[in-house]
């Protein structure tokens, strides 16, 4: 999606009526730790050179809701928003050194000024989708659109021109599978902390 898109997407929903504003996704570790399906939750988001601080009372309460029968691997350092995506672990690396970031994403930062902005308070959650040193292919990246939905024609032409892509591939969509279930249960899980 990124920056843009997101802060468009913040606007609308700030006008439609929203009170608070999630940013809701995947993330890239920058990190050697954090693995796939890792939540985060971040203190504070840094993006165009500002820190933009979570609101701890909505990220008190979902961290009170998540499961404690679940072992959750939860991470609450910097989020670090980016304009274009860093698929290079030593990009992501460098990244992650320079910032004191943990995770890296691509619309956070936008959603916490557009909320900052307006004067509603706003969270960042996130799930860990490729670690530190997966080097992501073209095809992962080419072969969605602006939104993150797969483009099947352009995502089979990209892989047929690189089939030893494939491996990676069908590893990251293992990852995308527990980075979806960490995603789907923080939601239920916000949904319950948000009505409590």
């Amino acid at each position: 999606m990124g920056p843009e898109r997101a802060a468009l997407a913040a606007r609308q929903l700030l006008d439609d009526g929203a009170q608070a504003l999630v940013s809701f996704g995947t993330a890239a570790a920058l990190q050697p730790e954090l693995r796939p399906g890792t939540l985060c939750l971040p203190h504070e988001v840094l993006w165009q050179e500002q820190r933009w601080a979570a609101d701890e009372s909505l990220r008190s309460r979902l961290l009170a809701k998540l499961p404690t029968q679940r072992r959750w691997q939860v991470c609450g350092r910097p989020l670090l928003t980016v304009g274009e995506a860093c698929v290079e672990p030593q990009g992501k690396e460098a990244l992650g050194r320079s910032h004191g970031a943990a995770a890296l994403d691509m619309e956070s930062g936008a959603v916490a000024a557009v909320a900052t902005e307006a004067q509603r308070p706003w969270l960042a959650v996130r799930a860990i989708l490729d670690p530190l040193q997966r080097r992501l292919p073209k095809a992962a990246l080419g072969g969605v659109d602006a939104f993150g939905r797969l483009q099947p024609r352009v995502f089979l032409g990209l892989l047929s021109r690189r089939p030893q892509d494939l491996p990676v591939l069908m590893v990251l969509g293992r990852d995308l599978e527990a980075a979806s279930t960490s995603l789907r249960r923080a939601a239920e899980c916000l949904h319950a902390g948000l009505d409590a």
